[in-house]
């Protein structure tokens, strides 16, 4: 584990801790639904901003190669199923339907609970509102 990731475990296992409820020992236990209890919300919220600003990069090198062989391949003959959530696939120039981060997208938000059937897109004004 990152030291960052290791900051916000730990911001987020203080606020848990302040109102009496048992610590997140890893990955597994943070990176739940649970997490964006009215409790922990505010850590919860700060963490997955950190996420979504690391994710708005630009694709490296790797990426361009994929998307040569893909190319050679034909994209119509190509799909990409990955562990990333990141959309550096899309950002390098696939088709989202070419794509499945099996994990979910940093680009998109949804409810957890049935208050929006739309996807949110995770964009510079949801970053800021996260901020504010």
């Amino acid at each position: 584990m990152s030291a960052e990731f290791l900051t916000f475990l730990g911001d987020y296992n203080g606020a848990r801790s302040r109102h009496g409820l048992a610590p997140a020992t890893d990955w597994f236990g943070f990176s739940v639904p649970e997490m964006f209890r009215r409790e922990t919300e505010v850590e919860a919220w700060r963490y997955w901003r950190w996420r979504a600003l690391r994710a708005q990069v630009q694709p490296s090198q790797d990426y361009q190669w994929l998307m040569e062989l893909i190319d050679w391949f034909g994209p119509q003959n190509s799909f990409v199923q990955t562990s990333n959530c990141d959309s550096l696939h899309v950002a390098a120039g696939l088709s989202e339907d070419r794509v499945h981060e099996i994990h979910g997208s940093l680009q998109y938000v949804q409810c957890s609970v049935p208050c929006l059937q739309e996807l949110v897109p995770v964009d510079g004004d949801f970053i800021q509102q996260l901020e504010d």
